[in-house]
């Protein structure tokens, strides 16, 4: 990880007359070459539109098809192969998404996942808890 944001814009009294929308983006802003591997930098956004955000700014090494990668965005600032694109773009969010939970917590946004809830079938006095 190299840096965190994260912002609240509006006030939680006022928020919860928003219908709120959450969306996760990653975005490549580098990639280059060290040693066998490549190096890879990353930004990783989770939007709680329109009340608030959290970023996390990263590096990860990549160690695939190494030359092929380094060369596609060498030449076009882009990811070519879409296996390396797919691969690249998805492993921030399972690294930065522990973190995004926990600064979502401090910040009073909702959760950036649905949580699961328990469901139970039948009548209140039927249902028996087990520890």
């Amino acid at each position: 990880m190299r840096g965190i944001e994260g912002r609240r814009y509006i006030e939680l009294a006022e928020a919860k007359s928003y219908k709120i929308s959450v969306n996760h983006s990653t975005t490549i802003l580098n990639v280059t070459k060290d040693g066998e591997k490549a190096s890879v930098d990353f930004s990783f956004s989770t939007n709680f539109l329109p009340i608030g955000m959290v970023r996390i700014e990263g590096r990860m090494l990549y160690s695939g098809n190494v030359d092929a990668l380094v060369e596609s965005w060498g030449s076009s600032k882009k990811i070519e192969d879409k296996e390396t694109a797919k691969e690249l773009m998805n492993a921030p969010m399972a690294y930065c998404m522990s973190t995004i939970f926990m600064l979502s917590k401090e910040l009073n946004l909702p959760p950036p996942l649905p949580i699961p809830r328990m469901k139970f079938e039948g009548k209140d006095e039927d249902k028996q808890a087990y520890l």
